[in-house]
């Protein structure tokens, strides 16, 4: 309850790099960085006089401090206990350096792809198998004055007359059941009439089973207007 550290394992030695001898009966503080020390002195003190605390028993993420002064991301757990009338805290802690590293490098890749799909003049599009959308890109939002937010969860029955809607889901079924890619010409109705697309339908799998519909389309109304003059 004084906010020193009486215990410190292999771990907590990995982690932060000071050894048992340098951190025993000092601190806690040393830990952390300097913005968070005051807060953390609060918060001590005000559990030690009422027994409450927002952080106990939850596993928050915060930013540790290493002995050579610099600092790292990790997953911190809080637990209270009594002995001999005195009150003491173990902390559980894990780095996760490596895990961040990993889900910004994803974000990185998805913005990435995300800039590629929206920069493109293909409409491209992503549906669950039960035929409700995931994504669209920019291009789809363009052409069918809807928004990727607001489609996430429809269907093509929100968007389409029936017969058309109808045809666009038996082609989807065709891929989830056949798992292949199957390229297809579909007649699709817009503000200035019937256009023509070349689709090109295939599967998305996890683990072997396919959990979605990728779509890449491309207009090709003038192409066909042109090949039926000829």
């Amino acid at each position: 309850s004084n906010g020193k550290i009486i215990e410190w394992n292999k771990g907590a030695q990995a982690i932060f790099g000071y050894s048992e001898k340098e951190v025993l009966n000092k601190p806690t503080t040393i830990l952390m960085p300097e913005k968070y020390r005051q807060k953390h002195k609060n918060e001590l003190r005000h559990f030690i006089t009422t027994r409450k605390s927002k952080l106990m028993g939850k596993t928050v993420e915060v930013n540790g401090l290493k002995k050579d002064g610099s600092e790292f991301p990790m997953e911190l757990t809080l637990s209270c206990w009594k002995s001999g009338g005195a009150v003491y805290f173990t902390s559980i802690i894990r780095d996760i350096t490596g895990r961040k590293k990993a889900e910004e490098a994803l974000r990185e890749s998805e913005q990435k792809l995300k800039s590629i799909i929206d920069n493109t003049t293909n409409v491209i599009y992503m549906k669950d198998v039960h035929g409700k959308f995931l994504l669209i890109n920019k291009q789809y939002e363009k052409l069918f004055h809807v928004t990727n937010e607001e489609i996430i969860g429809k269907t093509d029955y929100d968007i389409f007359p029936e017969d058309k809607a109808d045809a666009f889901r038996k082609n989807d079924r065709y891929v989830l059941k056949d798992l292949s890619v199957l390229q297809i010409e579909e007649l699709v109705p817009q503000e200035d009439g019937i256009h023509t697309y070349l689709s090109f339908k295939f599967p998305l799998l996890d683990s072997g089973k396919p959990f979605a519909v990728c779509g890449i389309s491309t207009d090709i109304t003038e192409r066909k207007r042109v090949e039926n003059i000829i």
